[in-house]
């Protein structure tokens, strides 16, 4: 099996694709407002422009970085971001950005709130690899942060500084961070060539010392960002792809001993026609082409993977919208153990529960793997389980111990029988006089996918 560079997969899809952004300003052609800019609309112009037009975002949106050493040049991965949800309400947007990289998943809860970009929340997750998801060691963080950290501030004019100074209680216990931001330069940038006049220049220093820089562009939104390493040299990622849609993972199946991905895709109107292929990523060795699948957008996309040899490697889904136009793209890397990573949302200020994985085991069984989030440090939690695939009634999984100081549960698995019936499911974890359940729903097809993981205060 050959490896697929980074580079050799970013030099494909600009050579099918070219680069995905709005020019000068305007919007693609024929393309309902998203959730982003109604909730914009909705608080009445009470978002400063200036954050609205160099942060520009779309619930259904993807964008594609590639992560460069700066010392070397070379490239070492890329990384994707999204918006995944968005609220509006009280002259403020609240967004979720979810970025996936090597490392893991992370979970920016953001806010614009009049002239400032605000972070109020990071979730992360981490899994340092083991035979099985149960057996690989989990690290998930849930910082608050009180204040919130102040990432943008209107008016951006070039010498325009600010100070953020927050707490974060539930993590390094309670050790402040201190960042100053100044917008140090207007400048032009280009993406794979393509000009974008309008940008600026970000950068955040902590205790004296640059730990963050940024460029953001009119319409492009965050173009490139870098951090330094322990070593002093900075590690950058550039912006190489924007579109309007985007492939979601949402569950895992086995399907006559092949593991089946599925994925949903978002963007589009539902009654638009999609086509989707599946093939080896570039440098991998190819069968003959795949035809693309046709089918309706609001459709699930079931990709499934045989465990042989001649199956592994990475694997490039491509989906298209035939009337739309629009295009995007993802990758799996298949080593044979149907598993997979996820970080769904959880409230903020509130008990919630977080699917972190999905497994197979030997039986075809999937397990949900699960963590409580938003309880009181010492609380204890115990859990239920309530749906058709468990008998109707609510049955006792167990007691898993007490919150930590994050106010996270352990890690518990959930499993689902090898043909889950149909109809919702719940998964609760109770408190001392709270609860928050995980609703996910199990289709006629034998898969089941999470809804939510809301919370209730007593």
């Amino acid at each position: 099996m050959k490896h697929v560079s980074h580079v050799a997969f970013l030099a494909y899809l600009l050579a099918v694709w070219g680069v995905a952004i709005p020019a000068g300003g305007a919007e693609p052609g024929g393309q309902a407002k998203d959730a982003t800019e109604t909730a914009v609309d909705s608080v009445q112009g009470a978002i400063n422009a200036e954050l609205t037009r160099y942060y520009p975002q779309s619930l259904s949106a993807s964008r594609a970085y590639l992560v460069r050493d700066d010392s070397t040049g070379q490239a070492m991965q890329t990384i994707g971001k999204a918006m995944v949800s968005t609220q509006a309400g009280n002259g403020s947007i609240a967004m979720v950005m979810e970025t996936r990289h090597a490392g893991g998943i992370e979970l920016e809860f953001e806010e614009l709130d009049g002239d400032r970009l605000l972070l109020r929340r990071l979730m992360t997750l981490h899994r340092v690899p083991g035979k099985s998801l149960v057996a690989a060691r989990v690290r998930v963080v849930d910082a608050y942060f009180t204040p919130p950290l102040v990432k943008l501030h209107a008016p951006l004019d070039v010498g325009r500084t600010w100070e953020s100074r927050a707490a974060v209680g539930n993590l390094e216990g309670g050790k402040p961070l201190d960042h100053a931001y100044a917008v140090t330069a207007t400048l032009s940038y280009a993406v794979s060539g393509m000009p974008l006049p309008d940008c600026l220049r970000v950068e955040r220093s902590s205790r004296g010392q640059p730990d963050y820089r940024s460029i953001y562009c009119r319409r492009a939104g965050l173009v490139e960002f870098a951090q330094p390493t322990r070593k002093g040299d900075w590690i950058r990622s550039e912006l190489f792809l924007i579109s309007r849609a985007r492939l979601e993972l949402v569950a895992l199946h086995d399907k006559d001993g092949q593991c089946e991905h599925i994925f949903v895709l978002h963007g589009l109107q539902p009654d638009e026609k999609m086509a989707f292929t599946v093939k080896k990523g570039p440098g991998e060795e190819t069968d003959a082409p795949i035809q693309p699948v046709v089918q309706a957008a609001s459709n699930f996309i079931h990709v499934g993977l045989g465990n042989n040899m001649a199956t592994r490697g990475r694997w490039l889904i491509e989906a298209e919208g035939l009337t739309s136009r629009e295009k995007t793209a993802t990758t799996l890397d298949w080593h044979g153990i149907c598993r997979a990573d996820f970080l769904t949302p959880t409230p903020v200020g509130a008990p919630g529960i977080a699917l972190i994985g999905q497994e197979t085991d030997a039986s075809g069984r999937v397990n949900l793997q699960v963590i409580g989030t938003g309880w009181r440090p010492g609380e204890s939690l115990r859990v239920q389980q309530r749906g058709p695939s468990w008998g109707g009634t609510p049955a006792d999984v167990g007691d898993i111990g007490q919150a930590n100081q994050m106010g996270l549960s352990g890690v518990v698995s959930i499993p689902l029988p090898a043909r889950p019936l149909p109809g919702t499911h719940h998964i609760d974890i109770w408190g001392e006089g709270r609860q928050a359940t995980l609703t996910a729903e199990c289709s006629p097809s034998e898969f089941c996918y999470v809804v939510s993981g809301q919370g209730s205060q007593p």
